[in-house]
């Protein structure tokens, strides 16, 4: 029979075979391609987070952004942080949430609380589901009613998503999100217990600015770290020569590595770190003079500690780096020291210094930081700082042999090898105290970035002060 169907007779059978050979090729093809693009669209569906990033209020016209959509590292609990335009309310108790699931049956039945960040504009809503979100869709109609003498106008209204009657009776957006999306990010500070809305709005809303303090105190404390090198195998090189004057008491025994600081070091300012119970200098200062000279070597405490691996950042270009830790027995003068080192803003810098690191309500910190404000007024007077110094000179150095060593070597009378070596000398000698001088600059700067960042924290703290909260559940309906 196949035979046949090949021979000269069955010309017409064979055509009409190949015509259908053709389109049950073409329809397979067709098939697939519909099936692999809506793998696609299922892919993209789930990795997308927010479907709408900016919106309008159909009553009074207000515009708005989405912020930022994050969840804690269990998927339990979500927080969307809405910025608002002028006409939108500051009361979290005058809105209302309407959750639905989009073209699907809304799996997950959350709680939800509101909050009003005030005349910021920053509106935030937390929804928590133990069973953890589902990656689907979801709506949230948000609405105002404190507009509602207001004539709806419809040339406000999103014509990409559709509008029921609802949005012009009602002031109102309609936003959507995937709780459940895999490219979701986690915010540390929803992983606690009670969620903090102040922390969420310092990691969310204050993360770039603190971001760029992070990228200045690693700035500080990479050049103190490269200081802390020059002046201490300058004066090694040195030693063998002259006599390396003393150190200054408050940072004789610094260390800057990659080993984080031990529990022991100092948090904060003390006067005692000036006088000591006579009322002299502290009794970690030998008494000599600045300027003076004396027979001296590295301390033991300037050898760099041993240092496991550290602590990592990844710079902007992918590349990883070690964080460096200052290791001092001494503050400057109304400085506060903490650990921030690959820590959010919520982790509490102040707290450390003022609380023993316990976590504090935002009302406790306010007093704390009342009190951080009182110290630095007390102690960075003239009192206290002229006992500390961020500059050094020193107005003469001696040799071994008890000669003085000729810093201007333009008048120096020696000639040939024996000039050399006394140009090469003066030149460690300005070398060694630009690179100290640059150390104790660089440390100065970097209690002053701390302070700033503690400036920052305050900023999350204080609106704590102008915060609203709405829990009631008649405002808030699943369907």
């Amino acid at each position: 029979m196949i035979g046949k169907f090949f021979g000269r007779h069955y010309g017409t059978e064979r055509f009409f075979a190949l015509i259908f050979a053709f389109f049950f090729l073409i329809c397979t093809f067709t098939v697939y391609g519909i099936h692999l693009q809506e793998v696609s669209n299922r892919a993209h569906l789930s990795d997308t987070v927010i479907y709408t990033p900016s919106y309008t209020w159909s009553r009074t016209g207000d515009t708005g952004n989405v912020v930022d959509v994050r969840t804690n590292s269990d998927n339990t609990k979500a927080f969307i942080m809405l910025h608002n335009g002028s006409k939108s309310s500051v009361n979290a108790g005058n809105y209302s949430i309407y959750m639905s699931g989009v073209n699907t049956k809304m799996t997950n039945k959350p709680t939800c609380i509101m909050y009003s960040y005030g005349n910021t504009g920053y509106f935030g809503i937390l929804l928590t589901d133990n069973r953890g979100f589902a990656s689907q869709v979801y709506s949230l109609i948000i609405r105002d009613d404190t507009a509602a003498s207001i004539i709806a106008d419809t040339n406000t209204f999103d014509p990409n998503i559709e509008q029921d009657q609802s949005f012009y009776d009602h002031n109102q957006v309609r936003l959507q999100f995937n709780l459940g999306s895999p490219m979701m990010e986690e915010l540390e500070c929803l992983d606690k217990t009670v969620v903090s809305p102040t922390d969420v709005y310092g990691d969310i809303v204050l993360a770039d600015e603190y971001n760029n303090l992070n990228l200045r105190l690693i700035n500080d404390t990479n050049s103190m770290r490269q200081n802390y090198l020059d002046f201490t195998s300058t004066s090694e090189r040195l030693a063998l020569s002259v006599l390396v004057p003393e150190l200054p008491y408050y940072i004789a025994s610094d260390v800057v590595d990659i080993s984080e600081p031990a529990e022991t070091q100092p948090l904060k300012f003390e006067p005692e770190m000036c006088y000591d119970s006579t009322g002299g200098i502290s009794s970690n200062y030998d008494g000599a003079e600045i300027g003076e000279t004396s027979e001296t070597v590295i301390s033991d405490n300037m050898v760099e500690a041993a240092a496991g691996e550290g602590i990592k950042y990844t710079d902007k270009d992918e590349i990883e780096h070690n964080y460096y830790f200052l290791h001092t027995d001494y503050l400057y003068p109304g400085c506060v020291d903490f650990e921030w080192q690959n820590k959010p803003l919520s982790y509490g810098m102040l707290a450390q210094a003022y609380a023993g690191g316990e976590q504090i309500s935002d009302q406790d910190y306010l007093t704390y930081y009342a009190q951080y404000q009182r110290d630095k007024e007390t102690y960075q007077s003239d009192e206290y700082t002229s006992l500390m110094p961020s500059t050094i000179k020193y107005d003469s150095w001696r040799q071994i042999d008890g000669s003085y060593v000729e810093m201007q070597t333009t008048n120096n009378s020696q000639d040939g090898i024996a000039k050399d070596y006394m140009s090469s000398l003066v030149a460690d000698i300005n070398a060694y105290t630009s690179a100290l001088n640059g150390y104790m600059t660089n440390k100065k700067n970097y209690y002053t970035h701390l302070d700033e960042l503690l400036a920052l924290e305050y900023q999350a703290k204080s609106v704590n002060q102008m915060l609203t909260t709405n829990m009631d559940t008649s405002k808030f309906f699943l369907y």
